[in-house]
């Protein structure tokens, strides 16, 4: 699970996402954290084949990390949808599912037909170009813009090779270290010399 994912456990949102691959097959899963509820949603609708595998390990989850002693009766929750059509869209019918439930509650008005799938990559495709960052603002080491986002003053180093930036603390080098005519180099510039 993602650091982000485990942040929001902690914190318990009302819901997190992610996309699991098992025995090669992609499948959403939506936790809503306030209903104790699992929402597995799988393109293929194949969901009853590992529905007990996601479940349990959810329940191993939050006993070691969340649970503080009372037992939390977590369920599943499945919803009958259209199928995927292809062997190669399961990605995109995964956000379009997690969208759609997020958004509805609902997931039964996602089309699967090719034509829908490739408007849906287009869309998907214009939207990750319109909400890209500047790579050069994130951490070379981390991949964050602010490693504490309490503190107003961000403390980076630059590369002297790519130019990149790094987090002082995700260095590992002392303030002391960095202030004097320190030449840095990332790890990435170290290896390809």
């Amino acid at each position: 699970m993602s650091g982000v994912a485990e942040e929001r456990v902690a914190r318990q949102e009302p819901w997190q996402t992610g996309e699991a691959d098992i025995w090669e097959e992609k499948f959403g899963v939506i936790v809503k954290m306030c209903e104790n509820t699992v929402v597995l949603i799988d393109p293929l609708g194949e969901e009853d084949k590992y529905s007990r595998r996601i479940l349990r390990n959810w329940r191993s989850f939050v006993r070691a990390n969340v649970d503080t002693g009372n037992k939390t009766v977590w369920k599943l929750q499945t919803f009958k949808h259209q199928l995927q059509m292809d062997g190669s869209s399961c990605g995109v019918l995964t956000l379009n599912f997690a969208e759609q439930y997020l958004t509805s509650g609902s997931i039964d008005q996602v089309e699967t037909s090719p034509a829908s799938i490739r408007a849906e990559r287009l869309e998907i495709a214009g939207l990750l170009m319109e909400n890209q960052g500047n790579i050069d603002e994130y951490c070379i080491i981390c991949s964050m813009m602010d490693l504490q986002s309490a503190n107003t003053t961000i403390n980076m180093v630059q590369c002297d090779h790519c130019n990149r930036w790094a987090h002082t603390e995700c260095t590992l080098y002392s303030a002391e270290e960095l202030s004097h005519d320190f030449s840095f180099m990332c790890k990435k510039c170290k290896v390809n010399g």
